[in-house]
């Protein structure tokens, strides 16, 4: 069974505790890394670029069972980077520097949108001379209706390793891709620290203004949000059975496959209306 073939696909989910202390890990020597990068001279910048560029380039057309000279790969670095090329006797060829130009594009511009166009574009770049009179790529558009396989082997006993998704509905799981790829990042991570601070003061209000079953309607989502998990909890210890698929119930409508964005759009829903029944009450008094 393929990925795609997973009844969840594509929704997946994965285990925070068990990828946390090695995400730590990254996090730390990537810190290093880049304290690292602001000492050295811009010239070794370059180097570093320039060697990364190169075994990139040739690890990728490995992939596809072509073997770029290094030379010539070397040669289309330096020349795209602007970078001294004596003692270069090779000179780039088009397949290098198509990929070496593919490379920077898709490294030195990371900020910038990722569409659908920009994708048959770099796949278009694998090809500057063309498909070629043997092949039936499709190049620098979605693929046709044929099985797109990945195999091995002699050609009338081909071993097939991985066969893509089916072209129905191609178009909408890669938008679903790219639009998922270009949501923005968070610009403020509130955390434990930073939410139980501001919840604790929240509290401390409603207690010195006589309001507290103001802030409990108001705050009806994160009531539930914690409720769910102290009957989680304890139906788990006291019969072994859970309520939800997974606490806080957030996740359980994950896991049912809900869509990350469905889920907060329909929870933002149900905040406002909380806190405008919540207002309300005040009005009433």
């Amino acid at each position: 069974m393929y990925i795609w073939q997973q009844p969840n696909w594509p929704h997946f989910f994965w285990d925070e505790t068990a990828l946390r202390p090695q995400l730590d890990t990254v996090r730390l020597l990537q810190g290093r890394l880049l304290g690292r990068t602001e000492l050295a001279p811009k010239q070794a910048d370059l180097d570093v670029e320039m060697d990364a560029l190169i075994q990139n380039a040739i690890r990728t057309s490995e992939i596809e069972g072509e073997h770029l000279d290094v030379g010539s790969v070397r040669s289309s670095v330096a020349r795209q980077l602007g970078l001294e090329r004596a003692g270069m006797a090779e000179r780039g060829t088009p397949e290098s520097d198509s990929l070496v130009t593919l490379l920077l594009e898709a490294t030195h511009e990371p900020d910038k949108p990722l569409t659908s166009q920009q994708l048959c574009h770099w796949q278009a770049r694998l090809f500057p001379e063309g498909p070629g009179l043997l092949t039936k790529i499709r190049v620098g558009d979605w693929r046709g209706n044929q099985p797109m396989q990945v195999v091995s082997g002699r050609i009338d006993r081909p071993k097939v390793h991985f066969e893509a998704p089916p072209r129905e509905g191609l178009e909408a799981q890669v938008n679903d891709f790219l639009a998922w790829f270009n949501a923005p990042p968070a610009a403020v991570f509130m955390g434990d620290t930073g939410s139980l601070a501001l919840g604790g003061v929240l509290g401390a209000i409603s207690i010195i203004t006589k309001h507290e079953l103001v802030l409990i309607i108001i705050g009806g989502l994160f009531v539930l949000e914690a409720v769910s998990v102290i009957v989680q909890v304890a139906s788990f210890k006291l019969t072994g059975k859970r309520v939800f698929r997974m606490a806080p119930i957030h996740h359980h409508f994950e896991k049912k496959g809900w869509s990350e964005s469905t889920v907060v759009v329909r929870f933002w829903i149900i905040a406002v209306v909380l806190a405008m029944i919540g207002l309300s009450t005040l009005k009433l008094r």
